[in-house]
């Protein structure tokens, strides 16, 4: 193998120590809002953009239920019917606001639903090892072409 190989073997190996990917603060979630009654519960629901939302109708509540929210709002949506014990499908929330949501049969049902740009992902610090890894392939790489340099000049 070349010194030209070998070093550029070594340089892919310390890239690659101290490759980092961004980690989520908090993964998204999913949060369940109750209907128990003729309410929902809670009445306000804080998620962040990402997270998902279901609607759960309660076994005790004998009567159907229809979510939605203003189509006019920059985020909507109508999770249909909901019958007693069963949960709506999930609603991805993707945009950040505060928006309110309605049960299409019972007048006066109403909860709100704050959307919240979620924490900036953090990006690790690379640990001191990996550091000093980098910096010892460095200096050998280069050690290693200083001599093999000077051995063919004085040759």
């Amino acid at each position: 193998m070349s010194l030209a190989s070998r070093m550029l073997a070594a340089f892919a190996a310390a890239g690659v120590l101290v490759t980092v990917t961004p980690v989520p603060a908090n993964a998204a979630s999913t949060t369940t809002i109750e209907t128990p009654g003729f309410n929902y519960s809670p009445a306000v629901a804080t998620v962040n953009v990402g997270d998902t939302v279901v609607f759960q109708q309660s076994v005790s509540n004998t009567t159907q239920h229809t979510t939605h929210t203003n189509s006019l709002q920059a985020f909507s949506f109508d999770v249909g019917i909901t019958e007693p014990g069963q949960t709506s499908a999930p609603i991805l929330a993707t945009t950040a606001g505060t928006f309110t949501y309605v049960c299409g049969f019972h007048f006066g049902m109403t909860g709100t639903l704050v959307v919240q740009n979620g924490p900036e992902p953090v990006v690790p610090e690379a640990p001191f090892p990996v550091l000093l890894a980098l910096s010892c392939a460095v200096a050998i790489v280069g050690g290693a072409f200083i001599v093999r340099r000077r051995a063919t000049v004085t040759a």
